[in-house]
């Protein structure tokens, strides 16, 4: 590389900021989650959120509510709750 050239930085979430996130995200999963209302509580536009949300996550963020939401019905069917419990608190 020469001197005029730099590696650029990929930008992502920080540690702390995937901390609250994920812990918000696993708090509200039976809500409906908009691309708007996880923007807003970074304070960013959606387009911000999104590209910074796959860029951290290697995902989007509707996927990765889904996979999140799939692993708790999981857990919910492992733990002896029945089929119809498990689609109302997973959902």
């Amino acid at each position: 590389m020469s001197g005029n050239e730099q590696k650029r930085t990929i930008p992502r979430f920080s540690d702390s900021q995937i901390n609250n996130l994920a812990a918000w995200m696993s708090a509200n999963l039976g809500s409906q989650l908009s691309l708007t209302d996880l923007a807003g509580l970074f304070k960013m536009s959606p387009r911000q959120f999104f590209r910074l949300f796959c860029n951290t996550f290697g995902n989007t963020p509707g996927h990765y509510v889904l996979y999140k939401r799939v692993c708790r019905a999981k857990e919910l069917l492992s733990a002896g709750s029945s089929l119809g419990d498990t689609g109302r608190q997973s959902v």
